[in-house]
């Protein structure tokens, strides 16, 4: 895992008594490790009877490297309009300032975008959502929520 020698560390210094949740969007080999690693009759619960979807996933990482930074918005602007061009594509940001600065990105490229992040209300957060799965923007960005930019 990588970091196995870390949680070790961590589960011996934390109460016997302790609640622990772990929380995974999905469960790889990866993941079962974890869990076996720190966890004692641990309780699955599915939220979503769709959990196979990882399956159908494909998932790209672009490196960018030291001193191209402030070139990230432009890289990002090169793929989704070369290679990213089939619609169902989340864009994950790291803050919810990014996150609404790249959707108003896409949308002056005349690209179909919605945003999906923290100051956002219940309401618009489920209608970028249905907008998503339903096809009517092909984009959508997401943020960590955190609250700094």
């Amino acid at each position: 895992m990588g970091f196995e020698d870390e949680v070790r560390e961590l589960v011996k210094m934390c109460p016997v008594g302790r609640q622990t949740l772990l929380f995974s969007a999905t469960m790889t080999p990866r993941v079962d490790a974890l869990v076996a690693l720190s966890l004692r009759k641990p309780i699955r619960v599915l939220a979503d009877p769709l959990y196979d979807m990882a399956g159908k996933l494909s998932q790209e990482f672009i490196r960018i490297r030291p001193g191209k930074e402030d070139d990230r918005e432009a890289m990002l602007m090169a793929l989704v309009t070369r290679s990213f061009t089939g619609g169902g594509v989340l864009i994950f940001a790291i803050h919810k300032k990014t996150a609404h600065r790249l959707a108003i990105l896409l949308a002056m490229a005349g690209l179909s975008a919605a945003e999906l992040h923290g100051n956002l209300s219940q309401r618009q957060r489920l209608q970028a959502l249905e907008d998503f799965r339903e096809g009517k923007v092909d984009y959508l960005v997401v943020s960590g929520g955190h609250a700094a930019s």
